[in-house]
C-alpha cells in the first residue's frame, strides 16, 4: 500500500473506478438525494444547476443503474465485423506461412528419400528456362555466326 491508501472494510462501501470528477460528484449528489440525506433543491444547488436539470441528471443516473443491473448475455458475444475481419486476416497470414513451410518440408523429404513429386505437384507448369535460354543465346550469337560463316565461305 502507498502512503494515502488505507485498508478498506465492507463498511466503506464498494470502490468505484473511473469517471470524471464532475460525474462522480453528480453521482454522489443523486445518491444523497435518493437516500433522503439531501432535498432535490439542495442537490441541484450543490451541482450548480436548476431543478429541472437536476431531475434530468437523476433520470439518466437511474437509467444507467438499471442498464448496469441487466444480466450479461451468456455465451459468445457478437463481435465487431471489422475486428473479426482483422483477426481472420492475421490467421490467414499465419496459415499461408505454415503452408509454405510444410510444402518446403515435403519437397526436402521427397528429395531425401528419392521420391518423385506426387501427381498434384507434377501438374504444375514448370519453367522451360534451358530451352528459352538457348534460344536467346542463338539470337545473341546470330551476328557472330553469320560473320563466321561469311568468313569461311569467302
Amino acid at each position: 500500500m502507498t502512503g494515502n491508501e488505507q485498508k478498506r472494510t465492507p463498511k466503506d462501501g464498494p470502490r468505484v473506478e473511473g469517471g470524471s470528477r464532475d460525474a462522480r460528484k453528480a453521482a454522489a449528489v443523486v445518491l444523497e438525494v435518493l437516500g433522503g440525506a439531501v432535498h432535490p433543491r439542495q442537490g441541484a444547488a450543490l451541482l450548480s444547476v436548476g431543478l429541472p436539470r437536476y431531475y434530468q441528471i437523476e433520470r439518466r443516473a437511474l437509467e444507467g443503474l438499471v442498464k448496469g443491473c441487466e444480466p450479461a448475455p451468456r455465451g459468445r458475444r457478437e463481435k465487431d465485423p471489422a475486428t473479426e475481419a482483422q483477426r481472420l486476416e492475421r490467421r490467414l497470414k499465419v496459415l499461408e506461412r505454415e503452408l509454405l513451410r510444410y510444402q518446403a518440408l515435403a519437397r526436402v523429404s521427397q528429395r531425401a528419400v528419392g521420391l518423385t513429386a506426387p501427381k498434384a505437384m507434377e501438374g504444375k507448369r514448370r519453367r522451360k528456362a534451358p530451352v528459352r535460354a538457348l534460344k536467346v543465346v542463338r539470337t545473341l550469337r546470330k551476328p557472330e555466326l553469320e560473320a563466321a560463316e561469311a568468313a569461311a565461305q569467302g
